[in-house]
């Protein structure tokens, strides 16, 4: 048992917090529609990101940035398009989650970790995390404007470009650029290579309590509609994110062969090409879409953790499970 909760106390708790805030209490509701407990949550969790991220890790993924520009290409350009057509097989609100899901920047820990396990350049997954995530104030809004022209959302105001790329960059750009200027510290820089493990658990906390608000905001929204007419979109949605991350997979696997790219750095494309961060997509969720919207970021979350496990578990019985460069 103390095993199982060591290797999987996120999933754990992220069921938990699923199933506390979709039958959460009135008395919670108004969590739910706290603005500033949900931007202050997200900048704290982007600014340990910046902090986390290795300097020497950068510099090398810098020297040979062809590695990278592919996963980015795939994670901010090939799927935002596939998801916009298989979103049309969904409602509304699920359709607008899955488009968001899309285009929501890679997610720092685990592409690393994955494309480490997998004998993989994880030097090349952090730097198509950096460039996703401190683009996407420009890849979002466009991504956005262009795919969800056939779904509803809850407010045009926050769907204006300018008006979009403003808010991530104070929500996004803003902290990871903080968290890596402070680590220029020595002291710093030391306390947070000792401290990493820890920091980090503390950042997915962070993001489970993000979870919690927007299972509550979800919640809310399902007691107004008949359970019969949920179940079928909702397993149908859990398919779609199911391919999306799979054709993900797929793409930046053949296209970094067609490449000739080193295995090591056919791993990182494919791993982090096909990753998104929780924390941006929830928070994205909770501004433009209605309650169902966090429900497909939320999926396919648990989706990529389950699946990139036994990809990178193939990937380092075939690598031998040794990282170059």
């Amino acid at each position: 048992m103390k095993s199982l909760w060591s290797r999987h106390w996120f999933l754990i708790l992220l069921a938990a917090n699923l199933f506390l805030g979709l039958f959460a209490p009135p008395e919670l509701h108004p969590v739910a529609d706290n603005i500033v407990l949900r931007n202050v949550i997200l900048f704290c969790v982007l600014w340990i990101t910046g902090l986390s991220l290795s300097a020497d890790a950068i510099w090398q993924a810098i020297k040979r940035p062809k590695y990278a520009l592919l996963g980015v290409a795939v994670n901010a350009g090939f799927l935002p398009v596939i998801a916009w057509g298989l979103a049309r097989l969904l409602p509304d609100q699920l359709a607008l989650g899955l488009i968001i899901t899309s285009i929501a920047p890679c997610t720092v820990a685990s592409a690393a970790v994955f494309t480490r396990k997998g004998g993989g350049n994880d030097a090349v997954a952090v730097m198509v995390t950096i460039i996703t995530n401190l683009g996407c104030f420009l890849t979002i809004p466009f991504w956005l404007s262009w795919t969800s022209q056939s779904v509803t959302v809850a407010s045009s105001q926050l769907l204006h470009p300018a008006s979009l790329a403003a808010k991530l960059v104070l929500m996004v750009v803003l902290p990871m650029i903080l968290g890596q200027a402070t680590r220029r510290l020595k002291f710093v820089d030391v306390w947070t290579t000792r401290n990493k493990e820890r920091l980090s658990v503390v950042a997915q906390c962070g993001i489970l309590s993000m979870v919690l608000i927007g299972a509550i905001r979800c919640g809310i929204y399902l007691r107004t509609i008949p359970m019969s007419e949920i179940i079928g979109p909702f397993m149908l949605m859990i398919g779609l994110a199911l391919l999306l991350h799979l054709v993900a997979l797929a793409a930046g696997y053949w296209l970094s062969g067609l490449a000739g790219f080193e295995f090591p750095n056919r791993v990182a494309v494919t791993i982090a090409g096909s990753q998104k961060t929780l924390a941006v997509g929830l928070q994205l969720a909770l501004m433009v879409g209605g309650g169902m919207a966090v429900l497909p970021m939320v999926s396919y979350h648990v989706i990529q953790l389950a699946v990139d496990s036994v990809v990178a578990d193939r990937f380092a019985s075939r690598g031998g499970g040794k990282t170059k460069s």
